[in-house]
């Protein structure tokens, strides 16, 4: 290596650190930006709808931006004044229902035996007293920090309206910048690969549908019909709209449900709560998962480890866009790193077990000539010593002349499917 070839080198490793370390000090902005394409994805879809039927696209945008607007507006004035009033009929009832609930424990407090009584503590007022000590100095702790959250909040969401807006405008203007980056050979590609990440997000935005859409019906129909919570209708939206948050959305709708449930009838709270832990578990378990499989083709257990890596790096926008961020990267290593680098455009690769506690790989090449699939089947196998004499090991493990092994892997085995009695393709497949 010349001296002009080792400063090149330096200085393209040293320029890639640099860039890692700035979007690492920016990642929160990044994040922002991202958030702000997916939802202007999200808005492009009405949007696009208006516009077929006539309207210009400045219209149409103010007219989607209007009504989701309006939407949030109306559900923020059903339920805040709602949920304002149960919560305080929920103070104002708690220090007689405490009461009656501490005679009671007390009560059966009494009548349990030493080693019960040694390990359950007494109700008493000075332990109480503790307690809500305790909790008012957390209180206030909360309520001191929550202006600097909410202002950072705020500034957040302007930012992500701005940017959501300049990107509906006119988004060919910004695909336009990165083809004019990219030399003419490769423009074409770049184009596709636009259009695959705007498949692949379209596809989450499906999913996600029909996850809150189902959330909202399962608790509006179980918690209002079958055990009569009051506002289940407003519950089931913030069920509904709380699974945007991968798992930790979960919880945040047991807050209100507990509250109305205790206000309503006390003694209802297991069953409902019973009720929605098994809404949850129904949804995230078993419904989004084969639906995301299904749209976006990505496992369930992979989205939930990359939930935690990317809570782990961007915090809670990692929580929030887990999901989209890890199917952008999907695209993106599939299309740059799987087609174009690999070769491996409509190569379908499956694996099935054998009877052999083994693998069968079998892969499917297209012939574009003969438009059909070139199949291939090979076997990976362990094969244990045979434990009588008498026994015979398959013709394809092991020969008449080679000795039984302790271990042995048998050798794949190719089985192609020939296209036809073309002797060259015979050849091939040999």
């Amino acid at each position: 290596m010349d001296y002009r070839e080792f400063v090149r080198r330096a200085f393209t490793v040293l320029a890639l650190v640099a860039v890692a370390l700035a979007f690492w000090e920016l990642r929160q902005i990044f994040m922002l930006v991202f958030l702000s394409a997916v939802v202007a994805v999200s808005l492009s879809i009405p949007v696009n709808r208006l516009q077929n039927i006539g309207l210009g696209r400045g219209v149409a945008i103010a007219a989607t931006l209007i009504g989701v607007i309006s939407a949030i507006v109306l559900f923020l004035l059903a339920i805040l004044p709602t949920l304002v009033l149960q919560v305080n009929s929920l103070v104002e009832g708690f220090p007689e229902a405490y009461n009656e609930v501490r005679s009671s424990y007390n009560l059966w407090y009494l009548q349990q035996s030493d080693p019960v009584r040694s390990v359950l503590p007494m109700l008493d007022d000075e332990q109480i007293q503790e307690f809500l000590t305790g909790a008012g100095d957390a209180a206030s702790t909360v309520l001191t920090s929550a202006g600097g959250v909410l202002a950072n909040i705020f500034v957040n969401l302007v930012g992500l309206i701005v940017i959501s807006v300049f990107l509906l405008l006119d988004p060919k203007d910004y695909a336009r910048g990165v083809v004019l980056l990219t030399p003419p050979g490769y423009r074409d590609r770049v184009l596709e690969v636009f259009v695959e990440l705007k498949g692949s997000l379209t596809s989450w935005l499906s999913a996600l549908t029909f996850s809150i859409t189902i959330t909202f019906l399962l608790v509006w129909v179980l918690l209002g019909w079958l055990w009569g919570v009051p506002n289940a209708l407003a519950l089931g939206v913030i069920a509904g709209l709380m699974t945007i948050i991968p798992n930790i959305g979960a919880i945040v709708p047991a807050i209100p449900i507990t509250i109305f449930t205790l206000a309503d009838e006390p003694a209802k709270l297991p069953f409902v709560l019973a009720t929605y832990i098994f809404i949850q578990q129904l949804e995230s378990n078993i419904l989004t998962p084969s639906i995301v499989k299904r749209q976006m083709n990505i496992p369930a257990a992979l989205v939930f480890i990359f939930q935690l890596i990317s809570a782990a790096l961007f915090g809670f926008f990692g929580i929030l866009l887990a999901v989209p961020l890890l199917a952008t990267i999907i695209t993106l290593v599939r299309e740059l790193y799987v087609y174009d680098t690999l070769g491996q455009r409509d190569v379908k690769v499956d694996l099935e077990y054998t009877e052999h506690e083994g693998f069968r790989l079998i892969t499917q090449t297209p012939d574009n000539l003969k438009r059909e699939y070139k199949v291939l089947t090979q076997t990976f196998e362990v094969v244990r010593a045979f434990q009588h004499e008498t026994e015979r090991p398959p013709e394809d493990i092991l020969s008449d002349e080679e000795p039984a092994k302790q271990t042995q892997i048998r050798k794949p085995i190719e089985s192609p499917i020939p296209d036809g009695d073309d002797e060259g393709d015979e050849d091939e497949n040999r």
